[in-house]
């Protein structure tokens, strides 16, 4: 049997089905990370709310401002960039369970050596 255009897209949809289901779920150690980062930044974070400096009594708050205005400013700070990270972590989750559940994740240099091989293809093809 000759092989045709036809046959040939089938075979390729075959194979790139065959692939995507078996390639298609991300690798350990980005998800490993991702939940390892997000538990990091949540400890980090309520340690930073734990030692914050704070006013016991509620009497003037000029001196104890002035005492404690550049610690209560770094803490403000650093629970700024901690919440940062915790919704980038929270938004990577999502992604990996979005494509954890459709099989349809990609490998990007996987990906880009596919797209390169395909091309190479199809400019061979064109020129017989």
């Amino acid at each position: 049997m000759e092989p045709t255009a036809l046959n040939l897209k089938k075979s390729e949809s075959n194979s790139e089905a065959k692939n995507k289901t078996a390639d298609g779920q991300p690798p350990k150690f980005i998800v490993v990370y991702t939940i390892g980062l997000f538990i990091g930044t949540a400890c980090v974070m309520a340690a930073l709310i734990y030692f914050i400096p704070h006013k016991t009594n509620l009497g003037d708050l000029g001196p104890f401002i002035q005492a404690e205005g550049s610690r209560i400013f770094i803490f403000t700070a650093a629970m700024m960039a901690g919440c940062g990270v915790l919704g980038g972590c929270l938004y990577n989750i999502r992604g990996l369970i979005k494509h954890s559940i459709n099989e349809d994740f990609e490998h990007s240099q996987k990906v880009r050596r596919e797209r390169q091989g395909m091309i190479y293809v199809r400019l061979t093809q064109e020129v017989l």
